[in-house]
């Protein structure tokens, strides 16, 4: 018969990306407001350090800070719908990202006038 041991593995906790934004419905080239201030770190000991936003879900980072409370405009020029990206790393350099995939909670749609 063998001996098991179970030793306590460590867990990596990463932070939780909450991505907002507002109107959800505008029209060309009318602006539109991205907040990521209701993103946490579930653990007290990190903290977020920074915000990186894709407001067309082409992969290519268009705005970043890590000011926890800066909000940015985003203006679309196509008519279309889009899905903006909020991609949070905190001080450990674990990442997160938060999409709507979901077409009733969609960021933006974008409508011809």
């Amino acid at each position: 018969m063998g001996l098991l041991t179970l030793m306590p593995g460590i867990v990596k906790i990463g932070p939780v990306a909450v991505a907002k934004a507002s109107p959800a419905e505008v029209g060309i080239s009318e602006p539109v407001t991205f907040d990521h201030s209701s993103s946490f770190h579930p653990s007290s000991a990190h903290d977020i350090t920074l915000y990186q936003w894709d407001f067309d879900g082409d992969g290519v980072i268009d705005a970043s800070t890590d000011n926890p409370d800066e909000t940015f405009t985003h203006s679309y020029e196509k008519s279309c719908i889009y899905t903006a990206v909020l991609k949070v790393t905190d001080d450990q350099m674990n990442k997160r990202a938060n999409s709507i995939q979901d077409p009733n909670l969609l960021f933006c749609i974008v409508f011809t006038e």
